[in-house]
Parts: C-alpha cells; sequence; structure tokens
C-alpha cells in the first residue's frame, strides 16, 4: 500500500466509518503523536479515546483530500472535514492538516492539526466570537 493509500485508508475507516480498531491497525505501537491526543498534552489519554469523544459529538463526518504529497517515507496531506453537529443537524467544515512517516504499513509518526476552538465553536461548545475575546486577554466564564 503507498502512504497515500494508507492515509485515504486512515481518513476512511476511522474517521468516516467510525472503525476505532483501525486506529490499533494502522499506527504502529510505538508510534509518535503529536496533536489533539498528543501523550506530551494529556497523559493517560489515548487516540482512541480522543477519537470516540469527537464521534459522539458529531453526526456523519465525510472527508475531502485537497492536497497530498509523498515523499520517501512521509506523506502529507490537506483535509477538510465536512461535519455535522448531532444535537441540530447543523453542517460545517474544519480544515485540517498532517504530516507523518510510514514504516511497514503502518504510521510510525504522526503529526496533525485542526481548528479545534471552530469546532468547539460550531458544537456550541465556547461563544462563537472566543477567539477574540481571547486575544484581549480575558477569561471565558461559565456560569
Amino acid at each position: 500500500m503507498t502512504n497515500t493509500e494508507l492515509v485515504r485508508t486512515w481518513l476512511k475507516a476511522v474517521w468516516e466509518k467510525g472503525d476505532l480498531d483501525a486506529i490499533d491497525r494502522l499506527l504502529s505501537p510505538t508510534v509518535i503523536l503529536v496533536g489533539v491526543s498528543s501523550p506530551y498534552l494529556e497523559p493517560g489519554v489515548s487516540h482512541r479515546d480522543v477519537a470516540e469523544a469527537l464521534q459522539n459529538l458529531l453526526g456523519p463526518r465525510r472527508i475531502s483530500i485537497t492536497h497530498i504529497i509523498e515523499q520517501g517515507f512521509w506523506v502529507s496531506a490537506r483535509v477538510v472535514f465536512h461535519l455535522k453537529k448531532t444535537s441540530n443537524g447543523r453542517e460545517f467544515d474544519a480544515p485540517a492538516q498532517l504530516l507523518a512517516r510510514v514504516e511497514n504499513d503502518k504510521f510510525a509518526e504522526f503529526y496533525s492539526t485542526m481548528d479545534y476552538l471552530e469546532i468547539v465553536q460550531n458544537l456550541g461548545l465556547v461563544p462563537e466570537d472566543a477567539f477574540y475575546v481571547l486575544l484581549t486577554k480575558h477569561k471565558l466564564v461559565w456560569v
């Protein structure tokens, strides 16, 4: 399987079909993960935990790959997650990027970024103007 095919398989299995077992099939046991499920950010939180939480918040997901580049063991992609809020059916898009190193048809290193603030705003979990409020150094307070 090419690195491009591995990325397509990953996105389709884990993020479109919700196949959480694909995480163990496609990530090396010693994978270096940097992103929302990075052990450096949240020790004890697995990629599976994060994927399951996001899948429970978001309705049917479709993903478009807008750019993908392979070079040797590395693959990089820009993708757009087409999402739907489960509570009200509101649709929205969330762009993301990934960079990964592949060994033996598994991801050995996986670096990803996504605008998570945009996602939580669209889910109604923080105010829509949260980014601009935070730029003023004010704190968001929940009552």
